[in-house]
Parts: structure tokens; C-alpha cells; sequence
């Protein structure tokens, strides 16, 4: 039985700015391969629902295979890739109707929880060698 997935957008709690997830210079479908589908409701919310061209059967090991070919992002492209990554920006999918999401758990007390969508990226900050000092044990 198939089971759907649809990209819809990306977003940061800290813009509050939403993208199609088609605009990101990522692995794109063809034009003519989109499906849209749209209410009233996901136009007022910034939702824009896109079929994604991944064939996902319920029940079955797929093995993978090349949806699309990656797309060759501009220096200016990567750069707002970039600044969307330092922004918080997250991914949100729905497979089957149901949105994907991201366990994690708290700090406090361990309690598994999940946050809706995936991060786009993360920023890893790399010590400076020059400032690295060497400690004795």
C-alpha cells in the first residue's frame, strides 16, 4: 500500500518567516511532477503542500533510489542556506497525513519529547587551535 509524503515548508521560531521547501537549493522535483495540493486554510497558515516524488510502500523494504538530481547551489544560494541553519530553521514533512518530528530528550529529568519537523542543519562551533591551551592532569 502506498503511503504519501508531502514537503511543505520550512520555518524558524525566531524569524517567523516560513519557505516553500522547494525553494531551498536542494534535490528538487520537476516542474510537471508537482502535485499541489491546497485549502483555504493552509494558504492563511503558509502551508504550500507539495507531493514529493519518493515512492514509500507501507510494509515493504524499498531499497533507495535517486528521486531527483541534486541541485548545484550558488555562493549566494549557500549562503542563505547558511543563514537559515544559524536561524533555527526547521523542515516540516507529513507522511501519511502526520507530521514528522524529532525526538530529543529534556535536560532536566530525561523525559522523551518531540519537536515537530526536523532541523535543516546545525552549527558546530570548532575550537580555535591558536586559543587551545594544554592542560596538565
Amino acid at each position: 500500500m502506498p503511503v504519501d509524503l508531502w514537503y511543505n515548508k520550512v520555518y524558524s521560531e525566531k524569524t517567523q518567516l516560513p519557505f516553500e521547501y522547494i525553494r531551498l537549493p536542494v534535490c528538487r522535483p520537476a516542474e510537471d511532477e508537482r502535485v499541489v495540493r491546497e485549502n483555504l486554510g493552509e494558504i492563511l497558515r503558509g502551508d504550500r503542500f507539495i507531493k514529493a516524488p519518493h515512492q514509500i510502500m507501507f510494509g515493504e523494504n524499498i531499497p533507495c533510489t535517486t528521486v531527483c538530481e541534486p541541485v548545484k547551489a550558488t555562493k549566494a544560494e549557500a549562503l542563505w542556506l547558511s543563514s537559515l541553519i544559524a536561524n533555527d530553521y526547521k523542515v516540516e514533512w507529513y507522511l501519511d497525513g502526520l507530521p514528522a518530528a524529532t525526538p530529543y530528550r529534556t535536560t532536566s529529568s530525561g523525559k522523551k519529547l518531540y519537536e515537530p519537523g526536523f532541523r535543516l542543519g546545525t552549527v558546530e562551533t570548532v575550537p580555535d587551535p591558536k586559543n587551545v591551551r594544554a592542560r596538565s592532569l
